[in-house]
């Protein structure tokens, strides 16, 4: 019973026992970092290429300002669709291009990425539907998410998923070829 309670003390939370570091502290390395930050700007692109698509079309055509509006509230809706075909796209590269064998690192960076492009997504978004929904008004509404934050948190795990899934598909079939 001694060895237990030796195994235990003196060790940080989140810190394997050989002294090893953490996952946390392997994703603030140069390369993990590196590809989190391209699936955050692959997301942002999308966000802002797609949004400002829709935006731009109900801005410069004649559908008056409802027809507008609508048009951009259902370019906004299935914008947010788009979070899991990013992901796997921004996996497969991560996968593809990443240095090593340490696939459970290639996973999780790929993963973090796609999570916090997520949120830029949807940020950038949300924000091409507020200046479409605000007119010049003042008015401005259908800022928050549907589903709440249960909601939200559901479609973040679930497109973390996605490119963590994607990374372990992809190393299995390089490793196979």
């Amino acid at each position: 019973m001694t060895d237990q309670s030796e195994q235990g003390a003196g060790m940080e939370p989140g810190r394997p026992a050989d002294g090893e570091p953490s996952l946390v502290d392997e994703l603030q390395q140069p390369t993990p970092m590196r590809y989190i930050k391209f699936a955050v700007a692959m997301f942002a692109v999308v966000g802002v290429g797609y949004g400002l698509t829709f935006w731009l079309f109900s801005e410069l055509g004649t559908m008056g300002n409802t027809g507008g509006s609508i048009l951009v509230g259902i370019g906004t809706f299935f914008g947010f669709l788009l979070g899991p075909v990013v992901a796997v796209g921004t996996g497969a590269y991560t996968a593809l291009n990443w240095e090593g064998e340490e696939t459970k690192l290639v996973a999780a960076a790929a993963g973090v990425g796609a999570a916090a492009g997520y949120v830029v997504l949807v940020m950038v978004l949300l924000l091409f539907a507020s200046l479409s929904s605000s007119g010049g008004g003042g008015g401005g509404g259908g800022t928050s998410l549907p589903g709440g934050t249960g909601g939200t948190f559901g479609l973040l795990l679930g497109i973390a998923a996605t490119a963590t899934l994607t990374v372990y598909l992809t190393a299995r079939v390089r490793i196979e070829s």
